[in-house]
């Protein structure tokens, strides 16, 4: 006998099916009936059909989503669908290649019913499933569905009790913990794969996990959004909250090794404040998403509780005008470790003041405007300085602080190195390092003697190729260097005069009014007047 299970929340109608023929004389046996795909699933494990007769529409679960559970888990039974003739067209669209048939309710006769089940019984026998035989990802696949609903707060708890059942997914209705999981570098990674390989990327992290908390017989995954997942586990025996968190962090270590030996990345963790009640996981799980924020000042490979003290803030408006003409000065002076050390101070300023993202990219983008001010006043090749890839692709994907300042210190480098290679150049090679010599030490008390020695060259032979080639002397070459350093400060205003000069190489004060005077025409003073 072939055994029939009918699935309808209508009692007519599944009196109306038994009554239609006679079952057990054309060979088939009503083994049992439900009036929802739960209660279907429950019965399938009781008496284990060959063919599944179900409507379409059902409370708690209908029969599309019973069709895709029972292809995952018991891809041998056989379905036909009951359909009403306004759902009909949708049903035969969107499942044409799923089931045995599609009858309409209207059109329930015998004859049309026996020549149904006669081409599902020739399948059983020939075992030529019309839909496709999916497979253990098939089943992850839904849970990791069913677990995104849960978060949305979709259910009631009665339906999550029974989806928790027939998806086989070991997680109590109280006390459980949220935690988001973020794949550190995920952009990066995956950004020249195409979407099959990321797609198995994910079904990677997936499985690997889902293998943990199988082996805790406690939990759920599911993959949220990019980067993001979300683990859930619950704590029925847990007699402290001290134990539930030391459980939880053995299982978060187990993912994050696991993570590493397999497929060579690292998480970073959010752990949210635990539901009480499994229908509760949606506000738990925003305040991991926000915690999860806090990510870009700790780093990466971290662990954020619910008890981290630090509250990010967005009330920081980008970098001041004082430190952004300081920055505009010491870059234009070539003073490269000034710069260095007033970067840090830009990203110090961000983590003393807990920025978020939104406030520290409104820094990076003042910090890429004065690059770009400065490669153009310079006459610097700008693409040069960003390695050919556009920074504000670059800024959008920092995930910590540290990528930031590590991305914006390789920039300064590249931009440092474009100013050297700006200048002119000449025949001599001894001319050349001698030019760069100036450029690095003007501001301490060099001389054409410290010079030479610097480039294992005679001072005399220096002084000769120098005046040769450049046309003026090393001295007045010196001074011209040091004069134009001043006026650029001078023009910043962000120093006063006696500062200025002796940080551009000037430790003679009366020295340097007479030849910046005789330079410009004017004194220093009458300079900046002129200027502003």
């Amino acid at each position: 006998m072939v055994k029939i299970l009918i699935v309808d929340d209508e009692l007519l109608v599944r009196t109306t099916v038994k009554l239609l023929l006679d079952w057990e004389k054309n060979g088939y046996h009503i083994c049992g009936e439900a009036k929802d795909g739960i209660e279907a699933l429950f019965m399938v494990k009781e008496c284990n059909p060959d063919i599944v007769l179900t409507d379409v529409k059902m409370p708690k679960m209908g029969g599309i989503e019973l069709m895709n559970t029972l292809k995952v888990q018991y891809p041998h039974i056989q379905v036909i669908i009951l359909s009403n003739y306004d759902d009909y067209d949708y049903v035969r669209s969107a499942l044409k290649d799923g089931v045995v048939d599609y009858i309409l309710k209207h059109n329930l006769h015998a004859s049309t019913m026996l020549d149904t089940l006669l081409r599902a019984k020739e399948q059983l026998a020939n075992n030529t499933n019309t839909f496709r035989s999916l497979d253990q990802n098939n089943l992850l696949a839904l849970r990791n569905k069913f677990t995104l609903d849960l978060l949305s707060g979709l259910y009631r708890e009665e339906e999550i009790e029974q989806r928790l059942a027939v998806l086989d997914i070991k997680l109590d209705l109280r006390n459980i913990c949220v935690i988001i999981m973020c794949v550190d570098g995920y952009k990066q990674k995956n950004a020249e794969r195409s979407m099959k390989e990321i797609s198995l990327f994910n079904f990677a992290i997936l499985n690997i996990i889902e293998e943990i908390l199988k082996d805790e017989d406690n939990g759920a995954i599911c993959h949220v959004a990019t980067e993001q997942f979300v683990l859930l586990r619950s704590f029925k025996y847990a007699v402290s909250s001290s134990t539930n968190e030391q459980g939880t962090m053995q299982v978060l270590d187990r993912v994050r090794l696991s993570l590493k030996r397999y497929l060579n990345i690292t998480v970073s963790f959010s752990i949210g404040p635990n539901a009480r009640n499994i229908v509760d996981l949606k506000s738990s799980y925003e305040v991991a998403r926000v915690q999860m924020t806090l990510k870009f000042l700790k780093g990466k490979n971290t662990v954020i509780k619910e008890s981290s003290p630090t509250q990010m803030t967005n009330s920081f408006k980008g970098i001041s005008l004082e430190m952004e003409k300081s920055l505009i000065a010491m870059i234009h002076l070539e003073d490269s470790e000034k710069t260095k050390t007033m970067l840090n101070q830009v990203f110090q300023i961000i983590i003393q003041r807990s920025l978020d993202i939104y406030s520290s990219q409104m820094i990076f983008n003042d910090l890429i405007s004065i690059v770009n001010r400065i490669c153009k006043e310079l006459h610097v090749e700008i693409k040069k300085v960003y390695n050919n890839k556009p920074p504000s692709e670059a800024i959008q994907i920092f995930e910590s602080i540290n990528d930031a300042r590590h991305w914006f210190h390789q920039v300064f480098d590249r931009l440092f190195e474009e100013l050297l290679e700006t200048g002119e150049k000449y025949d001599s090679l001894h001319v050349n390092r001698a030019i760069t010599y100036i450029h690095k030490q003007y501001a301490k008390d060099i001389s054409l003697d410290s010079t030479a020695q610097s480039i294992n060259i005679s001072k005399v032979y220096l002084s000769k190729i120098f005046k040769e080639q450049v046309g003026i002397g090393f001295t007045e070459y010196l001074a011209e260097v040091r004069l134009k350093k001043v006026s650029v400060l001078l023009k910043e205003g962000v120093q006063e005069l006696r500062e200025i000069a002796a940080n551009c190489g000037f430790h003679n004060y009366p020295y340097f009014f007479s030849v910046f005077k005789k330079r410009y025409g004017v004194t220093p003073k009458q300079y900046i007047e002129e200027e502003h």
